[in-house]
């Protein structure tokens, strides 16, 4: 990444909106991400998730009890993979 940058990801068509008065109001300044570091932020992301899904384990001690974050077993064993 960019020192002194953010990567914003918009998903939404009001995301997108939101973006782009910030950008007109000149409270933002943007640029294209590069590709190797979209690369890079999957990857960290990934990383973080599993961290995560690994600490709620812990706590909870079952990783079958993890409904409410709408994971089938397999994707939470393939995610701790």
């Amino acid at each position: 990444m960019f020192k002194g940058w953010n990567t914003v990801i918009i998903r939404s068509k009001a995301g997108a909106e939101l973006m782009d008065i910030a950008r007109k109001k000149g409270a933002l300044e943007t640029q294209p991400i590069p590709i190797e570091s979209l690369t890079n932020l999957k990857r960290v992301a990934l990383k973080r998730k599993k961290k995560a899904l690994g600490n709620i384990i812990a706590k909870t001690g079952d990783k079958k009890n993890l409904l409410y974050l709408g994971l089938p077993e397999d994707m939470v064993n393939k995610l701790l993979a």
